[in-house]
This record gives C-alpha cells, sequence and structure tokens, in this order.
C-alpha cells in the first residue's frame, strides 16, 4: 500500500484537549502479556463494571465528556458496561477485541481483529463506532499499513501514535495531530502527548508515565503543551488505575509488580487536578462528528444450556480439587469451574468435591461463603494437614459417582483439559493422566 504524505498537520488546532480512557481489565494488561493467557481471562474476577463506574462517577465530577476506548471481548462479556458508558454521553470507540499489538497480527488478522471489535461495540451500543486505538504497544512511521486498513474501513480517526525518543526525528510533525491519506480513503491520526528534551520526546500523556512520574514534571510538560502548541493535547488513562485495591498478580517480576500496582492510591488526585485545569472533550467531538446509529446486525446468540433436549444422556463427574492454604485463589477457582461446568454441561452431570488439607490460613471459611451453596458440592475438611494424596482419597471417598476427577486448586493445569481427557476412559482404560510434557492412558 502506498500512502501520500502529507508535507503539513492539518487538523483544525483547538484549546480543548482530548481526554481518552482504556476499558480493559486488570488482567489484559501490558505487563502481565507473558503470564496470563487471553484464554484463561475468565478465571480472574472482574472488576472491570466496578472500576468504570467509578471512572464515569469522576469525569462527572467535572462536566468531562471522554472517548472510552473500549476492547471488543469485553463488550461481548459486559454489554451492560459499554452500554452505560454511551449512555452517559461518552464516545466508545475501538481498542481490538483482543489485548494485541499490531506485530503479533498480519495485515488480514488485524482487519479481521478490528472488525470483530466494531461489530460487538456497536452491538452494545447501537452507536457507530468511528475511532481506534492499538490495544497494546503504539504505531509508528513504519506501521502506516493498519492507518490504511483503517482508512478503508471507515474509521473517522485513530490515536495510536505514541512518538518516543527520536521514532519520527525524520517526520516532526507527526508528533502533533495529522491527516494520513491512502488509497482507501483518508483518517485523522490523534498522537499521545510528549515533551521534548535535547531532541528526544519522552512520553507523559498517561497511564504509567502520568502514574509513575514525578506529578511535578508532568504538570509542567502538559502545561508547556497547553501553552505552547494549538494542537490538542491527548492524554489517557485505564479505569483499572482508580482501584488502589487490585488483586495482585503474585507471579509477576518485582519489577512488572512495581510497574502495574506503584502510585495507584495517587491517581485519582492527579486526574482531578488536570481535569480542573484543562478543557476536555471526545475526539468525536473534537472532530464536529455526531454520535450515529449503527447499522442493524444479526442477532447471533449461543444456545443455552437450559435448551438442550432433557433426554439428552449426561455422565455423572466427580471432579475432587483439593486444598491448602488457598484462600487467595478461591475466587480465581470460582470463575474457573463455572466455565468448566458450562463448557461440561452439554455431555456430563458434574458434582464436586473440596477437600480443606489442614489449611492455616482461611481456606475453609472461605470455601464455605464460595462454594457451600453450589448444588451438588460436597465441602470435607481434615483436621491436620495429611498430603495432597491423602487429600485426593478422601475425596474419591466421598464421590458418589463411578468417574473421578482431581483437578489442582490454583488451576496450573487446565481443567478444560477434562474434555479431552474422559472420553479416554473405557472398559480397558481404568485411570487417564496428563501433564505439561506427556500425556499417558493406562489400565
Amino acid at each position: 500500500m502506498r500512502n501520500e504524505t502529507p508535507s503539513a498537520p492539518d487538523v483544525t488546532p483547538s484549546k480543548r484537549h482530548l481526554l481518552t480512557v482504556a476499558v480493559e481489565d486488570y488482567f489484559q494488561v501490558v505487563a502481565f502479556r507473558t503470564l496470563i493467557d487471553p484464554n484463561h481471562w475468565y478465571r480472574f474476577e472482574r472488576r472491570i463494571e466496578t472500576n468504570t463506574r467509578r471512572t464515569l462517577a469522576l469525569l462527572d465530577e467535572f462536566g468531562v465528556k471522554a472517548t472510552f476506548f473500549t476492547l471488543g471481548w469485553v463488550a461481548d462479556e459486559m454489554p451492560e458496561v459499554v452500554r452505560e458508558i454511551a449512555a452517559r454521553g461518552h464516545e466508545v470507540a475501538s481498542k481490538g477485541y483482543f489485548h494485541r499489538t499490531i506485530h503479533e497480527m498480519t495485515p488480514g488478522e488485524f482487519r479481521a481483529d478490528l472488525l470483530r471489535s466494531r461489530s460487538a461495540i456497536e452491538r452494545a451500543t447501537g452507536v457507530r463506532v468511528i475511532g481506534h486505538r492499538i490495544a497494546r504497544g503504539h504505531i509508528g512511521p513504519d506501521d502506516l499499513w493498519a492507518l490504511d486498513i483503517l482508512a478503508e474501513e471507515g474509521f473517522a480517526y485513530d490515536s495510536s501514535f505514541y512518538p518516543r525518543m527520536r521514532s519520527i526525528a525524520g517526520d516532526r510533525w507527526r508528533r502533533f495531530a495529522f491527516r494520513h491519506r491512502c488509497a482507501g480513503g483518508e483518517i485523522a491520526e490523534f498522537p499521545l502527548a510528549t515533551w521534548e528534551w535535547h531532541g528526544y520526546l519522552v512520553p507523559i500523556a498517561g497511564g504509567a508515565y502520568l502514574r509513575q512520574l514525578p506529578h511535578a514534571f508532568v504538570s509542567r510538560a502538559l502545561d508547556h503543551w497547553h501553552r505552547k502548541f494549538d494542537a490538542p493535547m491527548v492524554m489517557y488513562f485505564h479505569v483499572w488505575e482508580l482501584d488502589p485495591d487490585l488483586p495482585r498478580i503474585t507471579a509477576a517480576p518485582m519489577l512488572t509488580r512495581l510497574r502495574q500496582y506503584r502510585n495507584l492510591e495517587e491517581m485519582p488526585s492527579r486526574l482531578r487536578y488536570y481535569m480542573s485545569r484543562y478543557a476536555f472533550e471526545p475526539i468525536r467531538d473534537h472532530l464536529g462528528l455526531a454520535a450515529e446509529p449503527a447499522a442493524e446486525q444479526e442477532a447471533t446468540a449461543p444456545m443455552a444450556l437450559d435448551a438442550l433436549p432433557t433426554d439428552a444422556p449426561r455422565t455423572p463427574v466427580t471432579l475432587v480439587v483439593p486444598c491448602f492454604n488457598e484462600e487467595g485463589v478461591l475466587p480465581y477457582l470460582r470463575n474457573t469451574l463455572a466455565r468448566v461446568g458450562a463448557e461440561m454441561a452439554a455431555s456430563y452431570d458434574v458434582r464436586l468435591v473440596f477437600v480443606d488439607d489442614g489449611s492455616q490460613d482461611g481456606t475453609w471459611p472461605a470455601l464455605q461463603k464460595t462454594f457451600g451453596g453450589t448444588p451438588a458440592c460436597r465441602l470435607v475438611r481434615h483436621e491436620v494437614n495429611r498430603g495432597v494424596a491423602a487429600a485426593i482419597l478422601t475425596g474419591i471417598n466421598a464421590a458418589d459417582t463411578e468417574i473421578v476427577c482431581s483437578i489442582d486448586c490454583d488451576c496450573t493445569y487446565d481443567p478444560m483439559q477434562l474434555l479431552e481427557l474422559i472420553p479416554r476412559l473405557g472398559e480397558d482404560v481404568a485411570v487417564v493422566t496428563a501433564s505439561p510434557t506427556t500425556r499417558r492412558a493406562g489400565s
């Protein structure tokens, strides 16, 4: 694809700046990309609804409207959250479907992800999506093919450029809002704000930079932009940054945890400072574009479990879960077992046996609170720790089904594998085991 590069920016200047919000949950962030697979997002406690409403309340304090860049996955899983953002007068734009960088996708995959996200958001809000920001990382002069695709698909603007150091040394005008033209049309690009130091560009627009860098430095840098430039200053933050009580991902390295959790308690006051100091508007409003209804989409809802034939044969299966000092992981286990149960429901009548193997923390009362009212569930307790083998044996003895499966409480091994392992049982196969390196069936 060829680009017709303009010689200078031509987006209308404005002293009203642009506030943008990333709608994603704490377990979907860049910092944990090597630890948490998107296929396992369902396991984690969702805090996005509470944090989004907290964000909306903060914006209401100052009468500020913003652009909310939202994952398509969020729109599909929690459409009511996305719908409320739009109903409160804010713009909802796309942040891709899954939390991926364009460098993980081919152009075709990028287009498919883009369209899937737009479709999900428009189903939730009923409003046409015209804006986009890359879900992870940023784009630069070598990634203009992505802007070509966005223009071809009818997007009015993108906000994924984040110049840093000397990344745009040959195109300094790309530091400010500009228009990108190609054979498929044109699209406005709104780069995130930076501060220049001896020819080097330092990110200051928001997120980790706004939260981690000294407030005095960032405030002076943003004031300098406001006084010197006519181009709008683009700022951003994530809804989870307003949650000082985020669940801690303890498997992350120390520096990653520092990046993720440091100064969370200061973020609301910093945002209040900037919202009281500058005038903000959504990107859609800055472009003078009105919200338009989305094109109608054909509903494609999955078949509900209660719609299955009532006489469908289901094999009774018991899942034994040994627990020792697992109080902190039980919320994740609850989410995982809910998804596993839904996936298995068509073929299996699933029962649960939890064995607290003499835990010394709050595992036993947490088990009672989390699973005590669950149908077809038994809670068993060892007064003292007897080891995982004894706990599994206790669970087997408490089961009332012929097929019994044991899974670890922290779900290190994906329990979705049960759908593949259980069918391997047969008249000549009594035990099936699995490990990360070996799968073996034996009698």
